[in-house]
């Protein structure tokens, strides 16, 4: 009687598991394919940016006004191609003078930046 009891809590918990997984999924335009979403759109543009403002604080960012045309015009090329599937994102390409902020800053995937590697 045990047995069974502790086999039909175990499925009605693999069951709302499985529920809950199903509930948080989404379809990835681009690709189709299905994804796992924790945070809703709103929220993922909402903390990318905060964390972006504070890196923008704490990071020095590069001078060279050679790589930061290139990035800029890389970057605007981006978000041509991005921008139908992004419409409410706010594109700003920063060079950061600072290899640790690449990894600081991984967390974000809907935001990009180009490191300068310190010389």
């Amino acid at each position: 009687m045990k047995d069974l009891r502790v086999r039909v809590v175990g499925l009605v918990a693999l069951g709302l598991v499985v529920l809950l997984g199903a509930a948080g999924c989404s379809t990835v335009p681009v690709t189709g394919r299905k994804q796992l979403t924790l945070l809703s759109a709103g929220e993922e543009m909402q903390l990318g940016l905060t964390s972006f403002e504070q890196l923008k604080k704490e990071t020095p960012i590069s001078k060279d006004p050679a790589l930061n045309a290139l990035v800029q015009r890389v970057g605007k090329r981006i978000a041509q191609v991005a921008g139908p599937d992004m419409p409410n994102a706010q594109w700003e390409f920063v060079v950061f003078d600072s290899k640790e902020a690449h990894d600081i800053y991984q967390t974000h995937p809907r935001h990009v930046q180009f490191i300068e590697e310190n010389k």
